[in-house]
């Protein structure tokens, strides 16, 4: 079933059906937060042999197809996540102490059509919004005492 979804999100793209992307795009798929280049890297080549390098070749194709969505972090750190129409527009958080990227709730139509009427006379192609501080769990360690 994973496989066919894979298959059928690159077929609508026009995007040729390989191995490499294939495994990366299952990784997306298995992902609840975005993640970075490297820990896709790990991942996948822990079943099959990959570079670097053609990691972010295709991550930056799956972006330009509308597959993947950039999400900076805190350090202008590229995270992705999935983009296509099952997995809306929402803002994230990115927290200082452990340096995780997490999901926030998608905004709503009102909320998205607000932040594009503050560029006034520029024409917006896409929102990004990320809220930095110290999330929930790293909160509640401070408040214990401990070091994370």
């Amino acid at each position: 079933m994973k496989n066919e979804k894979v298959i059928a999100i690159m077929k609508a793209r026009g995007i040729r059906n390989s191995i490499i992307k294939s495994k990366m795009l299952e990784v997306f798929l298995e992902e609840s937060t975005p993640i970075n280049a490297n820990h896709l890297h790990q991942k996948i080549s822990s079943e099959i042999q990959v570079d670097l390098a053609s990691v972010y070749r295709n991550l930056h194709l799956f972006k330009e197809k509308g597959i993947l969505r950039e999400v900076l972090g805190g350090s202008n750190e590229s995270y992705f996540e999935l983009a296509t129409g099952e997995f809306p527009l929402h803002p994230h958080f990115w927290c200082h102490q452990c340096k995780q990227v997490s999901c926030l709730s998608p905004l709503s139509l009102e909320e998205t059509l607000w932040l594009s009427s503050l560029a006034k006379k520029q024409k917006v192609r896409s929102i990004d919004l990320t809220l930095k501080g110290v999330c929930e769990r790293c909160l509640l360690e401070l408040e214990r005492g401990s070091s994370i």
